[in-house]
């Protein structure tokens, strides 16, 4: 079992140190590699083989994934929703902000969504939006209607 943020022995520290995603030799402070970053960082997770990195500016949020024993960029996703938190469990990482969650595997496989959708576009009344879980394929697994949240991504 391994214990809340243990490090697999071995594996690089990883940090966001100025405007750079760094992993150091936990020992030595030796670079192993680094990835500069231009977008304000909002949370880094290790899990598994891979840093996961959510950044986002005032109109995008993405979630990128980086080997993390040679730092290379193994994909990256939208975010609906602008990362707030993020929690490891076991062989799962969650990210939530106000407006979604994403559930997705320590090997970058996608578990599941949940995201708001607008239903009805009101300058006057406000927008109609349900609150909607989607599984690994895409397809809605739950909805709830007319969920009271702003629709902003932030």
């Amino acid at each position: 079992m391994q214990a809340y943020r243990e490090t697999v022995p071995g594996a690089p520290l990883v940090a966001m140190i100025g405007e750079h995603i760094v992993a150091l030799d936990a020992e030595t402070g030796a670079l192993h590699w680094n990835h500069p970053v231009e977008r304000h960082v909002t949370r880094v997770v290790v899990a598994g083989a891979l840093v996961f990195v959510a950044t986002d500016d005032e109109q995008v949020s993405t979630l990128s994934l980086f080997d993390l024993t040679t730092g290379m960029l193994r994909g990256s996703m939208p975010l609906p929703f602008r990362c707030l938190g993020a929690l490891v469990s076991g062989d799962r990482v969650y990210f939530s902000g106000g407006n979604g969650l994403l559930a997705i595997r320590n090997d970058g496989r996608v578990m599941f969504q949940i995201r708001p959708q607008i239903m009805k576009k009101s300058a006057w009344d406000g927008d109609t939006v349900d609150l909607v879980a989607h599984d690994a394929a895409g397809g809605e697994s739950w909805r709830l209607p007319s969920a009271l949240f702003s629709t902003r991504t932030y």
